[in-house]
């Protein structure tokens, strides 16, 4: 988390934030495991009301290889169609967010699942999102859908 009390990588990602910004300018994705679940998860923030084809797309993907959290409030968040949408909860993605990046997200891989089975999804997560921000650029959206 940013806000509040950061963690070491929140405090050295924010004395990096003029680099990482530009970076960051069509889309940033975050790979994250949660040691607790057996299923999948994911937070996005996208310049729309309602969550939209990338969101989706990574949503999709994430379930290709896992089960996802059930619909409702969970203890990670109100999950709606299998996103936590626009959860402003403090995170890195969140502050990019508001920051002027058009779509963040951050996928929570089943830490109860093996390794080789998260690095398959997170390679495949990353193809997913650089295929949809190149996408949406082509389209003259610069990185939003």
């Amino acid at each position: 988390y940013i806000q509040g009390n950061p963690s070491q990588e929140g405090k050295a990602l924010l004395e990096k934030i003029d680099l990482v910004l530009p970076l960051a300018k069509d889309g940033f994705i975050s790979l994250h495991e949660d040691c607790d679940e057996s299923s999948a998860y994911l937070y996005t923030f996208e310049d729309s009301p309602e969550p939209g084809a990338i969101s989706f797309s990574l949503r999709d993907k994430l379930a290709s290889f896992f089960p996802m959290l059930c619909d409702g409030t969970s203890g990670v968040g109100h999950i709606e169609r299998g996103v936590i949408f626009k959860d402003c909860d403090g995170s890195f993605e969140d502050y990019l967010f508001h920051r002027g990046v058009p779509i963040t997200a951050c996928t929570e891989t089943p830490g109860k699942r093996i390794p080789p089975e998260r690095i398959s999804a997170c390679c495949a997560l990353i193809q997913t999102f650089a295929t949809n921000i190149c996408a949406a650029y082509s389209r003259g959206m610069n990185g939003t859908t």
